[in-house]
């Protein structure tokens, strides 16, 4: 991938990440979040998965948590990687071909350039009939922040510098997961809004969070005090009948089972032995012919 197809900057990713790790730990709530919902779903499922890894966990989901025997921890940035951990892009795993289980990953798949490439990735590292689960950013998510920078820019510069990452559709991760050769693909998406006191409150936050702005076309000059000053009045503007500024976070769950010989398989068209009407105790009428 060319540097000009780059939509996010990788070494900003990992420094931010980095940052993160030695910053207020309260503001990881919607990774905790995420985090139980990985672990509610993996619950859900009776069967043994006895080697798993988990890119992005940051010490919030456990072995124990996940009911597995061994856990192997990833990530960019070595500050959020223990010590018998791999430290690696989401992009580039390096995990065996069939090695796997299960692979989780925990708020670090929406900054990769390439999603299709790493969920095939994660494809290939699991035996067959493995399970993958992710949570990850999706499109919704900081709308009125984007939407503020924009106004503000335009206002100020009289053009725009990008500071909100694109996020998927939840409605295409289930096509993405079906692209990287899983079956039986999941998609669901949960919507948190957060209520802040005020904007710097959540761009304190979002730094806490390593989700700084990492995107390759992003301006590399100091953010002008008149153009801050525009977003930061826009937001302001937001306050609810509490005065808090209300900002939505939408969490995109998505699961997805690697191929195997004893799953499931559709019917062939038509080897119904049931009409659908009598199950539904109707009356079959046939159209007429146009």
């Amino acid at each position: 991938m060319t540097t000009a197809n780059r939509i996010f900057d990788a070494a900003a990713v990992r420094r931010n990440r980095q940052r993160s790790s030695s910053m207020d730990k309260g503001a990881l709530f919607l990774h905790q979040s995420a985090a139980e919902s990985l672990i509610e779903r993996r619950r859900d499922i009776a069967r043994d998965l006895p080697e798993a890894a988990i890119h992005g966990g940051r010490g919030l989901v456990r072995r124990e948590d996940l009911r597995v025997e061994r856990l192997l921890e990833l990530d960019s940035a070595p500050g959020l990687v223990p010590g018998d951990g791999c430290v690696c892009e989401p992009d580039f795993l390096p995990l065996k071909d069939g090695a796997f289980d299960a692979v989780f990953s925990l708020l670090s798949l929406h900054t990769v350039n390439d999603l299709p490439g790493s969920l095939i990735q994660i494809n290939r590292a699991l035996k067959p009939d493995g399970i993958f689960m992710a949570a990850l950013f999706s499109i919704g998510t900081l709308e009125p922040v984007r939407s503020a920078f924009l106004a503000a820019d335009s206002e100020t510069t009289g053009g725009a510098s990008p500071r909100v990452a694109p996020f998927v559709d939840v409605r295409d991760a289930g096509a993405l997961l079906q692209r990287a050769g899983f079956v039986m693909p999941v998609a669901d998406t949960e919507d948190v809004v957060v209520r802040y006191s005020s904007p710097l409150s959540l761009m304190s936050d979002l730094r806490a969070m390593g989700e700084a702005n990492a995107l390759t076309e992003r301006s590399r000059r100091l953010l002008r005090r008149d153009t801050l000053g525009h977003a930061l009045a826009t937001l302001e503007a937001l306050r609810d009948a509490d005065g808090k500024i209300p900002v939505q976070f939408c969490l995109t769950f998505m699961t997805g089972w690697a191929p195997g010989p004893d799953q499931p398989k559709p019917l062939a068209p038509g080897s119904a032995k049931t009409r659908l009407a009598d199950a539904l105790g109707t009356t079959e009428t046939k159209l007429a012919n146009h």
